[in-house]
């Protein structure tokens, strides 16, 4: 029986804008990554990851609006804003029960592993990897894929395994990492 697919590495593509960082635009990252597996001592390209990192902390450093943030980069990102901040107030909207420091937003618009590797552990050792290197205590948000959204293809295993939660009525998941240690998976 040949061993279970195992992610080795991510690497990660990104472009940083030069300094200052004092504008809407320059506080979004949008990162791609290559998910790296090893196959008969060769590597292999078992996938990819796309996400967005919104710098909030800095956001807030430069007086930047968040509701700012979404508007000016994308819809995705404005909708996502919206859901979760109070546009008064730009707290975590109580509903959610987010911790309500100052701290980075990950976004994860794309997962693409190929099907000969993808498995449970693989779909979760790639989100772990990336959205602890990115953000080890920010808030990670997904959209589900559904009838009027595309998101990502994730197996109701798979969501659960990542200790998402459903935004009611809504494709949104979300997780807190101030909350779920991202090591046991536990609150």
């Amino acid at each position: 029986m040949p061993d279970e697919p195992e992610v080795c590495a991510i690497r990660f593509n990104i472009e940083i804008p030069s300094t200052p960082w004092d504008t809407e635009d320059a506080l979004v990252n949008e990162i791609k990554g290559t998910i790296i597996g090893i196959e008969r001592d060769k590597e292999v390209r078992y996938g990819s990851i796309e996400l967005l990192l919104v710098h909030l902390p800095e956001a807030w450093y430069f007086g930047v609006p968040m509701h700012d943030l979404g508007d000016a980069h994308s819809q995705l990102l404005e909708w996502i804003v919206a859901t979760f901040y109070d546009p008064e107030t730009e707290e975590p909207k109580e509903e959610f029960d987010i911790e309500p420091i100052p701290r980075d937003l990950v976004v994860i618009t794309s997962l693409k592993l190929k099907r000969k590797y993808r498995t449970v552990d693989t779909v979760v050792q790639t989100v772990e990897t990336a959205v602890t290197f990115l953000a080890h205590n920010g808030l990670i948000v997904a959209v589900m894929d559904g009838k009027e959204h595309r998101g990502l293809k994730l197996t109701v295993a798979e969501w659960k395994a990542l200790g998402f939660a459903k935004v009611p009525q809504s494709p949104l998941v979300f997780r807190d990492h101030c909350r779920i240690n991202p090591y046991t998976g536990n609150d």
